[in-house]
């Protein structure tokens, strides 16, 4: 493949995956408030003392919980 096959191959599996997002009004984020406030939670570990009171990380595998 040439550069440019590659590149319009991108461009087209791009698009494609973007339909999905872009077809709806509201995309269906519901939990992205959760995983935005876990970011800023693991961000933070150590330095915030408030943070630090209620949670503790603990690094370790889980199963499926699903």
């Amino acid at each position: 493949m040439t550069g440019r096959q590659t590149l319009a191959c991108f461009i087209a599996l791009f698009a494609l995956a973007v339909i999905p997002v872009v077809s709806v009004s509201v995309p269906p984020l519901f939990d992205y408030p959760n995983h935005i406030g876990r970011m800023a939670i693991l961000a933070a570990r150590g330095t915030d003392p408030v943070l630090s009171r209620f949670y503790g990380i603990r690094w370790g595998v889980l199963p499926n919980l699903g």
